[in-house]
């Protein structure tokens, strides 16, 4: 071959991978960008409606893979780092949400925090101990916390009764310590959902909402001395995977799968997902109906088992909710943290005269879930 016919290979196979990169570059991008706005379809039967909310869940990875092969492309001169740089202005509301940037906080606010009122939201896992080597220590470290915390309300998920004396030795004396703290308590049972108040709190009479294999969320008008706001404490419908289900994502994870843990996870997990996506559609519609009907200040706080992008969440910004977590924390975050699933599917929104002024969430491992702490301003 001579050397103007080997020059004239190399510029045609450099041109088809350039060419080949600008596809790969584009297809991720949009991949990226239906990601991010996935959330405004409605889970369903229908093929957008199947695949939205499982790409809405891979937003934070695909945006990670952007920026890097962005970063490579521009350094390597690639004018197809632009479509990165692009795809990242589209998304940026989204990527907003998933990784907020709040440095600074209102000083207005601030100089009335003696007036506001903390809330605590924590799915407590049936007040069993995450970490087994401490579920028979003689202080249930669940209830330890929530008293700790000192929060004027708390809203907790999966909870039935509290711990008995076979499971922990010293739980008589930390539940006479939470009756004192909290004289008002309102239940849920069929939810499994509690919420603890230092003030009057009634349970409200609402329609029964969908229920597949629980109920998915409960509402309460709580007499604060600001004044009254109304609580919908939630466990929305969950994915229901299991052991089985958690293993083969964690092979997966971990690189060691084989076709049996793929092929497990397409026809079992998925469908699961897909159900799940849907029965928290209708749930959340139907939580946004009796919430307007309400009116006033109004706080949701629990377990989604929903990410922030998610149809479920967006349906709910639609009615006027606004996320705790974008106007007030710094970085991206999770709460959900057990079987190599870290995903940010407990949420408080809020509507009203409120203003939120502080939020935490203690990387503490009472449960499968982390608690999440804010302050309002009423």
């Amino acid at each position: 071959m001579t050397p103007r016919h080997a020059n004239r290979s190399k510029t045609i196979i450099s041109s088809w991978l350039r060419l080949a990169m600008w596809i790969v570059m584009g297809m991720l991008c949009l991949l990226t960008i239906y990601s991010a706005y996935g959330g405004y379809i409605q889970p369903s039967l229908s093929f957008a409606g199947k695949t939205a909310p499982l790409a809405v869940m891979a937003f934070p990875a695909l945006v990670i893979i952007v920026v890097v092969l962005g970063v490579i492309l521009g350094l390597c001169r690639s004018k197809s780092a632009y479509i990165a740089v692009a795809t990242l202005c589209i998304c940026a509301p989204s990527v907003w949400n998933i990784c907020p940037i709040n440095l600074i906080k209102d000083p207005v606010l601030e100089q009335h925090e003696y007036k506001a009122f903390k809330l605590l939201t924590f799915n407590v896992m049936n007040m069993w101990d995450y970490e087994e080597s401490h579920s028979h220590d003689a202080d249930n470290r669940i209830l330890s916390f929530i008293i700790h915390t000192d929060a004027d309300i708390v809203s907790l998920q999966e909870i039935i009764y509290f711990p008995k004396v076979e499971q922990n030795s010293n739980v008589t004396a930390q539940i006479d310590t939470i009756h004192q703290m909290y004289p008002y308590i309102g239940k849920a049972t069929d939810g499994a959902l509690m919420v603890l108040s230092k003030y009057p709190i009634k349970r409200i009479n609402i329609p029964k909402p969908f229920v597949n294999k629980y109920l998915p969320y409960a509402a309460y008008s709580i007499d604060l001395p600001q004044g009254p706001i109304t609580l919908f404490d939630c466990h929305m419908e969950s994915i229901g995977l299991t052991d089985s289900d958690k293993a083969s994502y964690q092979d997966i994870t971990r690189g060691k799968a084989g076709k049996a843990d793929i092929k497990d996870m397409k026809n079992s997990a998925l469908h699961k997902l897909n159900e799940a996506y849907r029965s928290r559609s209708i749930q959340v519609n139907q939580l946004r109906e009796v919430a307007d009907s309400i009116g006033g200040n109004i706080i949701i706080a629990g377990d989604f088992n929903d990410v922030p992008l998610s149809y479920s969440i967006r349906c709910l910004k639609e009615a006027g909710f606004k996320e705790v977590y974008p106007s007030l924390a710094l970085g991206p975050g999770f709460t959900y943290h057990a079987d190599r699933l870290y995903f940010r599917i407990d949420h408080m929104l809020y509507r009203g005269t409120l203003k939120p002024l502080s939020l935490e969430i203690p990387k503490v491992n009472l449960s499968d879930h982390y608690p999440m702490i804010a302050t309002f301003l009423e």
